[in-house]
């Protein structure tokens, strides 16, 4: 996977999942938790607590293998996509601009029954960032 936001992820995964760190931890949340003041120290800790497991380096190194082949691979094909018959909800984290923004506008391309919310203030953890409003929209789209 040729991806920056791929290869950066990956580096910094790695680097905590080997020697976990505060400094590191706060590194792998830039990612998932755009506002710096909803990196709770309690989520940041629990982080660093799986992280220091014996065997995560190799864990996280068996994680990043399977990512890079599934996506360099096409894990779902464009004709999958479209052959899609079921409703389908997209978040798009718009503030964010990463291969799953990218990702979140070709899949609404593709998918027929889909829903796009475009959501601002949050980056690839929404549940988190912006939870009144993702759990609304999943219960309207689950109740819909």
């Amino acid at each position: 996977m040729n991806s920056p936001f791929f290869r950066e992820a990956q580096k910094s995964r790695l680097e905590a999942a080997r020697n976990p760190t505060w400094e590191r931890m706060e590194k792998v949340f830039e990612g998932l938790i755009a506002k710096h003041e909803q990196r709770l120290p309690d989520l940041l800790g629990l982080r660093m607590k799986i992280y220091s497991q014996p065997g995560m380096g190799k864990t996280m190194e068996n994680i990043f293998n399977g990512l890079e082949s599934s996506w360099s691979d096409g894990y779902i094909t464009d004709d999958e996509a479209r052959s899609v018959k079921c409703p389908y909800l997209i978040y798009a984290a718009v503030d964010h601009k990463d291969i799953f923004l990218e990702c979140s506008y070709e899949y609404a391309k593709l998918i027929p029954k889909n829903r796009l919310v475009e959501l601002k203030g949050a980056s690839h953890w929404p549940q988190w960032e912006a939870h009144q409003e993702f759990n609304r929209i999943n219960l309207e789209f689950l109740r819909g």
